[in-house]
């Protein structure tokens, strides 16, 4: 999973745009308020705060929550053409957690497929440091966060949906994760073949 520095982005709102310091291509990064999770606004369930390690004004920090269900959707033509995109969930995990061992994670163009078709195919990936052959490692950044990769997908030339990025797990009692936010990124390195939207399979190239 290929990393980058976010360090000296100044983030005005909790929607940003940069551009990579590799590839020169554009990414996005979401603060949790601008994310859509399930039962954020119950108090019980979840608490909004202060995080010295986060540059944003608020992260969400999950108190106790049978369902954990983190979306965020992006419109494809705000990102590069003929570019693979990994979207990737911002957290940490306090030491008091419970529950977060594993989720579910998704991607899926908004245009092409239901939510309850896309959730059918979703695949597992890890919270903790649990090795994983098939990809969905947890990757510990220098500024005190955590990265699992959610999926990824291919922004073709002419794209212009919404991709949805998901992460979801209902059958365990939660507690203890801090959400920072969802960042889409280049990426080079995957071990699945990327999502491709319906309208640009029909060209049948890819570029």
């Amino acid at each position: 999973m290929s990393l980058f520095s976010i360090s000296s982005v100044k983030l005005l709102n909790d929607e940003s745009f940069f551009l990579d310091e590799t590839t020169g291509k554009k990414c996005c990064i979401v603060g949790a308020r601008d994310l859509k999770i399930s039962q954020a606004d119950r108090p019980q369930n979840w608490n909004w705060r202060f995080d010295a390690d986060s540059r944003f004004s608020e992260v969400a920090e999950l108190r106790s929550a049978l369902r954990l269900d983190i979306r965020e959707k992006i419109k494809a033509r705000m990102l590069q053409p003929r570019t693979v995109y990994a979207a990737c969930l911002v957290f940490k995990i306090v030491e008091e957690a419970a529950g977060l061992q594993s989720a579910k994670a998704m991607i899926r163009f908004v245009n092409d497929e239901s939510d309850r078709d896309a959730a059918k195919r979703a695949r597992p990936v890890y919270l903790q440091l649990v090795k994983d052959t098939k990809g969905g490692n947890v990757v510990e950044r220098a500024d005190g966060w955590t990265e699992v990769e959610m999926g990824n997908f291919y922004i073709g030339q002419g794209d212009d949906g919404e991709v949805e990025a998901r992460l979801l797990e209902f059958r365990r009692w939660k507690t203890g994760l801090v959400v920072e936010g969802v960042v889409f990124r280049p990426t080079f390195t995957y071990t699945e073949t990327p999502l491709v939207s319906k309208k640009y399979m029909l060209t049948k190239v890819w570029g």
